[in-house]
């Protein structure tokens, strides 16, 4: 298998206006594109290449699900890179030490609330660049859309081997610490296969 989970949007974009999610914004459910999730995640990959990320780098996100999240993810994974995702409703204790923990390079987190208080405990945890996908006037962390350049070349997507590490899903951490469960593409690509 050479099969990279980030495949499945390329296989999408044969036909770019294909919706491919629908979520609820504004009182109304709108539709949204591959060609559209493509387009955020070339801008992700041109941001994860200018900050010289390279295949094995892990990235963490605490944020709610939705289609910047899938962006985000497809991004990484199509340029070989480590998703980590992590608990949006967490306290920031947990937050920030399992991004430590899995040596994260970046977290985007959902508020500014969440950010400040990750701020707050840079003394006792190694703590990876911190972006906020939403903003207050008062924000001192980085927002992602700040951070993202326009893509400086279409979404890519690089072949990978079975056993190449996808993700790293931390449990909930009910009897200590949360344990980092490592998956590899082949263990997630059964999943979406099945």
């Amino acid at each position: 298998m050479t099969a990279n989970l980030a495949h499945y949007l390329r296989r999408a974009l044969g036909d770019p206006s294909r919706a491919l999610y629908r979520h609820h914004d504004d009182g109304e459910w709108r539709d949204v594109e591959a060609g559209a999730i493509a387009a955020r995640a070339a801008r992700w990959q041109a941001a994860f290449r200018r900050e010289g990320y390279v295949e094995g780098d892990r990235v963490a996100i605490a944020a709610r699900n939705g289609v910047g999240w899938v962006a985000f993810d497809q991004a990484a994974l199509g340029l070989k890179l480590v998703v980590v995702p992590l608990y949006v409703d967490d306290n920031p204790d947990n937050i920030a030490w399992c991004a430590a923990h899995a040596e994260a390079r970046l977290l985007v987190v959902d508020t500014p609330r969440m950010a400040a208080s990750l701020a707050r405990l840079a003394g006792t945890h190694a703590l990876p660049r911190i972006l906020m996908a939403r903003a207050d006037d008062d924000s001192k962390a980085d927002l992602v859309e700040a951070f993202l350049p326009e893509a400086d070349r279409p979404f890519e997507v690089r072949d990978v081997s079975d056993d190449t590490l996808a993700t790293i899903c931390f449990t909930s951490g009910t009897a200590g610490r949360p344990k980092g469960v490592i998956l590899s593409q082949r263990n997630a690509g059964y999943n979406v296969e099945d």
